[in-house]
């Protein structure tokens, strides 16, 4: 999952992750004995987005790390995390109108992803994406965020920054090097999105990691 991804588990489900490299994962434990059976949206079976409850993520983990996991407003936080997925995730008039339409096939997801893998450090148009989902645009970008939770744009911006994160940790590659292989811009615009979507600077990153 591309970094500001939300996960679902279920009780008891096992996963086959590999986690590479550091990272940072908020766990909160959802009590949803109140949320009838059955309230469950399709979204839910893969990583998908949401800035809100990624926000307040990001909230909470700032918190704990501060050292307020004792205090007070520690447990309104977390149940408002909680409150805030029920709403906007598993109660049915929410769930219609976030999961309505349909979402990209499993062929054109398959082809889409490879386009994204293959042409990273390339300039990459929604209409290219669209044609390798055999979508007009419209339609493309609907079933996109309707599949991912983002828009293509974002989705290939998250694929650079996770690119980039490797290179930062695998490689002894120049910062400049690894921006251009990751496809941004140049290295201010690369710099502003890595720092962006993970909080850090490239180069604090490769620090710590």
């Amino acid at each position: 999952p591309a970094p500001g991804s939300v996960i679902l588990l279920r009780d008891g489900e096992d996963t086959d992750w590999q986690l590479d490299g550091s990272f940072e994962m908020l766990h909160v434990y959802l009590n949803l004995e109140g949320v009838p059976e059955g309230m469950d949206a399709p979204h839910l079976s893969r990583p998908f987005r949401d800035p809100l409850l990624f926000q307040m993520g990001l909230t909470a983990g700032l918190a704990a790390r501060e050292g307020c996991g004792d205090s007070r407003y520690m447990a309104p936080l977390l149940e408002a995390i909680q409150q805030c997925f029920v709403d906007r995730h598993l109660v049915s008039g929410q769930v219609a109108t976030r999961v309505a339409g349909a979402g990209l096939s499993g062929p054109a997801r398959r082809r889409v992803e490879a386009m994204v893998r293959e042409r990273l450090a390339e300039r990459l148009s929604a209409h290219e994406m669209a044609a390798a989902a055999q979508l007009s645009v419209g339609h493309f970008n609907r079933a996109f965020r309707q599949t991912y939770g983002v828009s293509p744009y974002q989705y290939v911006l998250d694929q650079r920054v996770a690119h980039a994160s490797r290179l930062l940790r695998e490689t002894p590659l120049a910062l400049p090097d690894i921006a251009a292989a990751s496809g941004f811009k140049n290295y201010s615009n690369f710099g502003a999105q890595f720092r962006r979507s993970m909080g850090v600077s490239p180069r604090d990153y490769r620090q710590s990691s």
